[in-house]
């Protein structure tokens, strides 16, 4: 089977989905039954530069996703004329027409297909929503969906009534293991052991105002906690920056909430093995790598009950009901107070629970998948 891989980017590309093709494409290209796999994606990622040698890789330019284009752009095209793949792989929900070939998709985030965006500024609001037809027009044209979680595929089918045939759930695996770890420079080397830490780009479906209102509580009551916020602000979100940073001053917690900004994956380390508590308060996850992160670490955990953050961290966790900052306050100022044989417990169930995941699994039914669909074509056509 030959594979064509079609990454259809703007230009950039998440963490998340970073880490993804890193651990995801060597697998594939490993596979006896796979005879070569084309790697297409923006030429400003670079991305054949992340691998070692892959005999049967072949990287190749994408160009910048268009709307409104479905087919190749005119290199990409003559790249797929030479390599005549049996399949065609776009992991994201874009609509992709090459040829007669199947198609398999793959939904990477669900913010624009299923987060109540009105909290978003107007442009964001704009761009999810042209996110989310081309999400649904690769859904009603694909041969074959990948979903990275029970959740993604019970939208595909209940909201858009993706035939549940067609979807194979294939998580993610865990994160990359523990290595060298850096104290980011704007984290005191005395907070060490002693805050909370939360991760992920700042924006309204991070949710972070839970945890801001949690912390004005706990100071109410005189309870002393130390956040500590990591994750780059794009621009277009400085508003809820500024909305952030004004509960934070309202609550008088200035001085006990840290911004990193973006951190690199030694200090994102430091903070996951320094941190009292890890705290997640998304309002919606297509998976959530950070939280595999931070449960490789054995952090111990609190996570809002919103999709799909139980079916990752599983009993790994304490939930709290989104937007309940009372009932985060609550379970914050238990686990600081919690002894060391409750921690130490919840610390390895964290690290328990990640080690339930697996990248070969999440290659095994990538590659099940791509096969199935591109036999039914050769059969039907």
């Amino acid at each position: 089977m030959r594979i064509a891989m079609i990454n259809l980017t703007l230009g950039g590309m998440s963490g998340g989905y970073r880490t993804y093709l890193r651990k995801i494409l060597p697998r594939l290209a490993a596979y006896h039954d796979v005879g070569a796999v084309l790697c297409a994606a923006p030429g400003s990622l670079r991305v054949a530069e992340w691998f070692d040698a892959l005999p049967n890789v072949t990287f190749t330019g994408s160009g910048r996703y268009r709307l409104f284009r479905r087919g190749p752009c005119r290199r990409l095209r003559a790249q797929l004329d030479r390599f005549r793949p049996d399949v065609i792989f776009v992991p994201l929900a874009r609509r992709f027409c090459y040829k007669d070939l199947p198609v398999v998709n793959m939904v990477q985030g669900m913010e624009p297909l299923a987060y109540d965006d009105r909290e978003n500024p107007l442009r964001e609001r704009m761009k999810n929503l042209l996110r989310r037809r081309a999400a649904r027009s690769a859904a009603a044209h694909a041969d074959g969906f990948i979903a990275v979680s029970n959740f993604v595929r019970d939208f595909l089918v209940n909201e858009w009534s993706v035939p549940v045939e067609r979807i194979v759930v294939a998580h993610y695996g865990p994160a990359d293991p523990p290595g060298r770890c850096d104290r980011p420079a704007s984290v005191p080397d005395d907070w060490a052991g002693d805050f909370i830490f939360t991760a992920g780009a700042l924006r309204p479906a991070r949710g972070l105002e839970d945890l801001v209102e949690a912390l004005g509580r706990l100071a109410g009551r005189n309870v002393e906690a130390r956040l500590v916020v990591a994750g780059a602000t794009d621009p277009r979100m400085s508003s809820y920056r500024r909305a952030m940073q004004a509960r934070i001053s309202q609550h008088n917690l200035c001085d006990a909430v840290i911004w990193t900004g973006r951190l690199n994956k030694e200090e994102m380390d430091w903070c996951y093995r320094n941190c009292k508590i890890f705290v997640m308060t998304s309002r919606v996850e297509s998976f959530g790598m950070i939280a595999m992160e931070a449960m490789g670490e054995g952090c111990v955990c609190i996570a809002a009950d919103n999709p799909c953050l139980p079916e990752v961290f599983g009993e790994a966790s304490v939930y709290y009901p989104p937007k309940d900052s009372a009932a985060l306050a609550a379970a914050v100022e238990r686990l600081l107070g919690a002894d060391s044989e409750v921690l130490n417990r919840m610390s390895a169930a964290a690290r328990k629970r990640a080690a339930e995941f697996s990248w070969d699994s999440c290659a095994d039914k990538t590659v099940a998948q791509l096969a199935r669909v591109a036999g039914r074509q050769r059969q039907t056509g």
